[in-house]
């Protein structure tokens, strides 16, 4: 009886924990935002865009890409990861958009609705719709 009870404990903390696709799909904004404003939006056709502007609403660039849930994370397939350095130091993005050299594959874990980009500095997406 008992290592059922341990079974089903564990089968709740591995697969009760797992978002679906329709429980990320919606408007994020990363936190901390001390020197960038940066939005990720995740569409139901697994695409996503994601725009960043500096503190004072001037625009900086955008990207889109595709998303999907891989292993309990999200699996963005080029991702701009943004860690809220001061962007006046960094090229703005020709056109607007980002080149594939600023961009990398990110797969992110998901924990309390939030995608984190570092887990340890408290970096994440907090989703807001």
């Amino acid at each position: 009886m008992k290592n059922i009870l341990i079974y089903l404990v564990l089968m709740l903390m591995f697969y009760g924990c797992g978002y679906e696709k329709k429980d990320l799909i919606g408007t994020y904004i990363k936190t901390p935002s001390v020197n960038t404003i940066d939005t990720l939006v995740l569409y139901g056709n697994n695409k996503y865009k994601q725009t960043i502007y500096f503190k004072t609403g001037e625009f900086f660039g955008i990207n889109e890409g595709e998303w999907e849930i891989k292993d309990g994370k999200v699996d963005f397939i080029d991702l701009y990861l943004n860690y809220d350095f001061n962007l006046n130091d960094y090229a703005k993005p020709k056109n607007g958009k980002f080149d594939k050299a600023s961009l990398m594959p990110s797969l992110l874990p998901i924990k309390n609705g939030k995608i984190i980009i570092d887990y340890d500095r408290k970096i994440f997406y907090n989703k807001i719709e």
